[in-house]
Formats: structure tokens, C-alpha cells, sequence
């Protein structure tokens, strides 16, 4: 698998991380990928006019007010989009692997039908008022009734740093954490093989990315 970063001077979402834990290849950027093919269209659970709250800061956008309010974010914009399922796309492209991150709408998006040609996903999973451990719980019966297996599960770093990643760039965070003695400030951890059951019986609140695959 090789890896990019969606980072830039607002956006401090992470994936590096998971491709570092499986051996990924140097970041790239997805607009230099020469098979790539964008589309200016929001996904889904449905095809709905849908409504989106955009944070002033770190270029976060969310269908949950809440969500977006809860994490310290200042709301100054809604804006309207049109949004497709994630099944209109999977009918017109070969899509075997899908890449989340929809700050809490994975819930409505990947709460329901999972077309069948999809066999892995990455994704973040945002547990932050209004979306708690009952949540995680339903969504995770429906990954199970899919077929799905939790592969990967990976800590991000507390929120708290995001400011130093503003201001110190993301590699130079990362290694003041890790140079931290106390535990609970240590950077990446992750855990290959996960149990849904236990994970959701045992989840706090947080962002949590996940590798989910099929069984071949």
C-alpha cells in the first residue's frame, strides 16, 4: 500500500500513521497519482441535499454541529451539498477500498448497505458527542453482518497537540511526543486483530483510525 498525506496548513488529519505501521512508501500527494479522478460530489448514506457545518479553524468540516462544537471549533459557515451513496459510485467504478474521513458521518454513510465489492476500508472513527459507545456498537454489528474484520486500530495523538503541529509541522511533533517519559502522552499506538465486541465494550472518546478488511 503505498501512502499519502491529506495535511496541509489547515488540515491536520493524519494517515501517515497507518501506512507507517504497514510499511508504507514515502507521502505522496493523491493529485500526482496519474489514475486518479476526482469528483465534486459528497457521499453518503443516500442521495440527499445535505447540509454541512464548516469550522473556522484547521479546515474541518461536519454534518454534526455537535461534533465540530464539542472539539472546540467555532462554526462561521453552513453550506448545502449535494451527496451521493456510496453505492452510486460502486456501481460505476471498479472501488474494491474506500478512505474515511467524515468527522462522525461514517455512522449514516457505513450504517447501512456496504456494497459487496468493497473489501477493505480505512477510516477514522469519531467518538465525540452526539455519537457515543452505543454508536460504535451498532455500526460495528453492521461492518460484522458485511463480512468485515477490524484489522487495525490506531491511536492518534491527543487533540491537544494539534496546535504544535500548526506550528511545528507534524514529523517534529511526533518525535517531542515520543521523546515524553509519561505513558500516556507517547505517541502512535495500534493493535493488529481486534475483537469488534471488545473494542466497543472498552472504547472512550476520541479519534480512532481503523483498517477494516473482508476475508479473502
Amino acid at each position: 500500500m503505498e501512502e499519502y498525506n491529506d495535511i496541509n496548513e489547515n488540515n491536520l488529519h493524519n494517515y501517515k500513521s497507518v501506512d507507517a505501521v504497514i510499511g508504507g512508501k514515502p507521502a505522496k500527494c493523491i493529485e500526482k497519482y496519474e489514475n486518479a479522478t476526482s469528483f465534486n460530489v459528497a457521499m453518503s448514506d443516500k442521495e440527499e441535499m445535505l447540509k454541512l457545518y464548516v469550522a473556522k479553524k484547521f479546515n474541518v468540516t461536519s454534518s454534526q454541529a455537535e461534533l465540530l462544537k464539542d472539539g472546540g471549533h467555532e462554526i462561521f459557515k453552513e453550506i448545502t451539498v449535494h451527496a451521493l451513496p456510496l453505492s452510486n459510485l460502486a456501481e460505476k467504478f471498479p472501488i474494491d477500498l474506500i478512505r474515511l474521513d467524515l468527522e462522525g458521518h461514517e455512522y449514516f454513510m457505513l450504517g447501512g448497505d456496504i456494497p459487496d465489492r468493497i473489501n477493505t476500508i480505512c477510516m477514522e472513527l469519531h467518538v465525540i458527542p452526539p455519537f457515543g459507545r452505543d454508536h460504535v456498537r451498532k455500526l460495528f454489528k453492521n461492518f460484522k453482518r458485511h463480512g468485515f474484520r477490524l484489522s487495525l486500530v490506531i491511536d492518534e495523538m491527543p487533540r491537544g497537540f494539534y496546535p504544535l503541529v500548526s506550528n511545528l509541522g507534524l514529523e517534529a511533533t511526533y518525535k517531542l511526543i515520543n521523546s515524553f517519559k509519561r505513558k500516556n502522552l507517547s505517541g502512535i499506538s495500534y493493535e493488529l486483530d481486534v475483537d469488534f465486541d471488545t473494542f466497543a465494550n472498552n472504547i472512550n472518546r476520541g479519534i480512532i483510525h481503523l483498517i477494516l478488511e473482508k476475508d479473502s
